[in-house]
């Protein structure tokens, strides 16, 4: 599933900006100078590695995992996670409202959007990989053409797959023998979208 939570939140301490912190004796010599400090000057954004901590850190004794952040200008920020079994929406609402609670909303705002990672989504982490053993996904090699398989192993480096070839329109596709396929050499898996044989 895809459905996310949105919700506006702000508040970052000096700590989470994005700028380096300064010390009160560079701010002193500024004001004596008859100058303001541009650090004071600039707008905080919220650092992608922050949010990560957090959201990883929540996640931790759930069998849900963080897949990715994104902060785009504006302060919009994009959290996709996963699960080993199932996301469901009660999983981005907690988590959400977990990450709204972290921050002070007088400080800056923020658009949070806690989201599954859809069917669409490429893998990007090796627990994607082994949530799909034994299951049917789509493999875009970086030169052919895509294709269904099941896959069958996944290490570091390379997975093992059987594709899955329909001799017959009527009849169900079957398994060809497994071949390998090395990471450096796939542009992209994802989940494949089944409906019956």
């Amino acid at each position: 599933m895809s459905d996310g939570v949105t919700g506006n939140t702000s508040g970052f301490g000096p700590e989470e900006s994005r700028f380096e912190p300064w010390s009160d004796n560079t701010w002193q010599k500024d004001i004596m100078r008859g100058q303001t400090s541009p650090l004071l000057l600039k707008k905080k954004m919220i650092v992608e590695k922050i949010i990560r901590k957090l959201a990883e850190a929540e996640l931790k004794c759930s069998d849900n995992f963080l897949v990715q952040v994104l902060v785009r200008s504006g302060n919009r920020i994009m959290i996709f996670i996963d699960s080993d079994t199932e996301v469901i929406v009660d999983d981005c609402v907690k988590l959400s409202r977990y990450l709204e609670s972290q921050f002070d909303r007088d400080d800056e705002d923020f658009e949070l959007v806690v989201s599954s990672a859809g069917l669409d989504q490429a893998f990007i982490m090796e627990r994607q990989y082994l949530k799909y053993l034994n299951r049917r996904v789509e493999i875009h090699p970086n030169e052919g053409e895509k294709f269904i398989a099941i896959l069958t192993t996944y290490t570091e480096d390379e997975i093992a797959f059987k594709k899955l070839i329909k001799k017959h329109k009527s009849k169900a596709a079957e398994e060809g023998p497994e071949e390998r396929l090395a990471l450096s050499d796939i542009k992209e898996t994802k989940p494949a979208i089944h409906f019956g044989n």
